[in-house]
């Protein structure tokens, strides 16, 4: 992920998304029990400000984070150190395709990749690279957690979301707009319009980025041709889904047998 938009701003970032942090990862500790290989560490591909790790430490999990972005990685370090937690947490610097190297012998309870963050990574050869390091970094029977929104080629329409937070005197509002993919170049465009006020004034924020898409049945084939087997699906209210259900959005639970 290019740093343009909330990305380039670490704590306009960490304000915008940490406010619904806690509720996912109960979501994804609820999958960990009901499918998973029993307590262990946890890995963070593109792991951003380390909000979800902040999390998962103060629980008392061990966890890695890693991301390309180096400022990204400065915030989660800074913040992670003021607080106490029973869990340790490794940040690395490392590309969602490539990353084995960065995180050594170490093999994981859970990897989890939340809000449509595999989708930054467009090339095919790349996706299919990325899910056969997570399956190697994963202990037997260990989980991928995977945050997506699938496509419905031919019937979706433009679409606009508004989000808001605030922490002290830092309000942010997002409005992001969607374009929907074509079928066969498979790139959803987003824009993102950021409104930041301070005690100093406020900044506007414009940017972005495109998302592979996927429908159901291109996702399906994707991870038959990988080393990981879906067992299930929850939507974000933690509702089981199944094949035949759509939604906005899901976590898609597959496991490395």
């Amino acid at each position: 992920m290019s740093a343009t938009g909330a990305y380039a701003h670490p704590s306009v970032y960490d304000i915008l998304h940490s406010p619904h942090t806690q509720g996912e990862i109960d979501l994804m500790q609820r999958c960990a029990r009901e499918h998973g290989s029993g307590n262990g560490p946890w890995l963070e591909p593109a792991c951003g400000t380390g909000r979800y790790l902040r999390v998962l430490a103060a629980r008392g999990t061990d966890c890695t984070g890693f991301d390309l972005d180096e400022g990204m990685l400065d915030y989660a370090r800074r913040t992670l150190a003021r607080r106490k937690s029973g869990g340790r947490v490794r940040l690395l610097r490392a590309d969602m395709a490539d990353f084995l190297a960065a995180i050594g012998r170490r093999r994981y309870a859970v990897a989890f990749n939340p809000v449509n963050t595999l989708r930054h990574l467009h090339d095919a050869r790349a996706v299919t690279t990325h899910l056969r390091q997570i399956a190697t970094a994963l202990r037997p029977g260990g989980l991928y957690l995977v945050g997506i929104s699938f496509s419905r080629y031919d019937e979706e329409e433009a679409s606009e979301d508004v989000w808001t937070a605030q922490r002290g005197n830092c309000a942010v509002r997002q409005v992001v707009q969607y374009l929907p993919p074509d079928r066969h170049e498979r790139l959803e465009t987003v824009y993102s319009h950021l409104q930041v006020n301070r005690t100093g004034g406020r900044e506007y924020l414009d940017s972005s980025y495109q998302l592979r898409s996927y429908d159901l049945d291109q996702w399906k084939g994707l991870i038959r041709r990988s080393p990981l087997q879906r067992v299930g699906a929850l939507d974000d209210l933690g509702n089981v889904v199944t094949d035949d259900i759509e939604t906005n959005y899901q976590i898609e639970i597959l496991r490395r047998d």
